[in-house]
């Protein structure tokens, strides 16, 4: 199950979003935040593998917020949901994994989950397989820390 924070001042609209995620079975959302400095404060501790930024927020909006958690945790994957579809292209140049607009539909959620669903299991699939070769001496193979005898 992934675990998930979303960040929106707009407590309704956290709150539906939080309900559609959970809805899946897929996600737990462990925690939402009204402010941005509050979740750059706190995920650090609680570590989530993704979270649901809006973009337009006070104080700080989620670009910048989003810059400053990856620059932090670059394995966090980012999913914008926002009203504005002006600052996609802005949040795509950060990774963003997808990006919802106002008001998110069940199917959007969706398939923003199965996006997060098909990195993860590619990561580790990569991670999984690693191969080395060493050509010191005798030619040997290993995959997964074993070694392969060649023929």
């Amino acid at each position: 199950m992934l675990k998930a924070v979303i960040v929106d001042d707009e407590k309704l609209v956290s709150n539906f979003l939080k309900m559609q995620l959970e809805h899946s079975n897929l996600v737990n959302v462990v925690e939402e935040f009204i402010r941005p400095i509050d979740a750059l404060n706190e995920i650090p501790v609680i570590k989530p593998d993704v979270a649901f930024l809006d973009i337009e927020m006070p104080g700080m909006n989620g670009i910048e917020l989003g810059t400053k958690l990856l620059n932090k945790f670059p394995n966090l994957e980012i999913v914008y949901v926002t009203a504005y579809n002006q600052y996609a292209v802005e949040a795509f140049k950060l990774y963003a994994i997808h990006y919802i607009l106002k008001p998110s539909d069940e199917e959007d959620v969706l398939e923003a989950i199965q996006r997060l669903i098909d990195k993860k299991s590619y990561q580790m699939m990569q991670s999984d397989n690693s191969l080395k070769i060493e050509l010191l001496g005798h030619i040997k193979v290993f995959q997964n820390d074993k070694e392969i005898r060649l023929k």
